[in-house]
């Protein structure tokens, strides 16, 4: 597996070739390109890096993909979590659950049918479980308290009236 850098400097994952007939498509002869003789399927230690040719800084990523789409290929793109959730695959699976207050967030996985997991889309706030926390990790009440009077750690529901 090797990261490559595309002309529009978006990468791509593209994992290595086990069947030397893979690249026998005319996608990538050419001048610079490999041909099924010329494909490295062996590499190993710090030669990871440059798995397509040359000729791959000459493209955008997404031309990559077209190229690549329904290919028995492990060419895919690094998509960054803006992007992740528009992409084709993920879509279609519906990977993400869209939140009204925030960004899409990735769904649990592996999704089961018999007891599908669906998590608590609510984020938590600045220290909910702190004083929780805190005490599994055997700090006594004065202790706790003392760190929430002096704003070392804060717990949005502490009534310092209150008894830990």
């Amino acid at each position: 597996m090797s990261m490559e850098e595309p002309k529009d400097r978006k990468y791509m994952s593209v994992g290595r070739p086990t069947n030397r007939n893979l690249l026998q498509g005319n996608f990538l002869r050419g001048p610079s390109g490999w041909t099924p003789d010329t494909v490295p399927q062996w590499v190993t230690g710090r030669n990871r890096s440059g798995s397509l040719p040359k000729s791959s800084q000459a493209r955008r990523r997404d031309e990559w993909c077209r190229i690549f789409d329904q290919k028995d290929a492990c060419v895919v793109p690094v998509l960054d979590h803006d992007t992740a959730h528009k992409h084709s695959h993920n879509a279609s699976r519906e990977v993400f659950h869209e939140c009204s207050d925030g960004p899409p967030i990735p769904r649990p996985a592996p999704r089961l049918d018999r007891t599908p997991a669906e998590p608590d889309y609510k984020e938590p706030l600045v220290g909910e479980h702190s004083v929780e926390v805190l005490k599994e990790a055997g700090l006594s009440d004065g202790e706790i308290r003392a760190l929430l009077q002096s704003g070392a750690i804060e717990a949005p529901c502490f009534d310092p009236n209150s008894k830990l």
